[in-house]
């Protein structure tokens, strides 16, 4: 089973190709932290129901990460960019002149 974080995450991701109903409980369940008793009370089917709607909903989005790896890159994209950021400071520090350059031609690289 994947961990709630990472479900959470990739919730946020394909949620929307999910029925509202699947969305809802799987929202509840895990952005809200709802156990599987909550859910069932709140959309009035049984905890077993809520289940097999959890695990349903879970499959779909595993199977759209295993063929579109939308999280996967978000995740590789995210370490990159953190990482050049942790250069840029350690660069900074010996170079601030030199560093701050490079950012404004960056920035009107991006203003452009």
């Amino acid at each position: 089973m994947i961990e709630k974080a990472k479900m959470a995450m990739l919730l946020d991701f394909y949620g929307d190709v999910l029925t509202e109903k699947q969305r809802e409980a799987m929202d509840m369940y895990y952005n809200n932290d709802f156990s599987l008793s909550e859910i069932a009370e709140n959309t009035g089917i049984s905890r077993q129901g809520v289940r097999d709607r959890l695990q349903k909903s879970e499959q779909i989005i595993v199977d759209l990460e295993s063929k579109l790896r939308l999280y996967e890159r978000y995740c590789a994209k995210k370490a990159d960019v953190t990482r050049i950021v942790n250069l840029l400071e350690q660069i900074k520090r010996l170079a601030p002149a030199e560093i701050s350059e490079i950012i404004e031609i960056a920035n009107g690289l991006l203003d452009k």
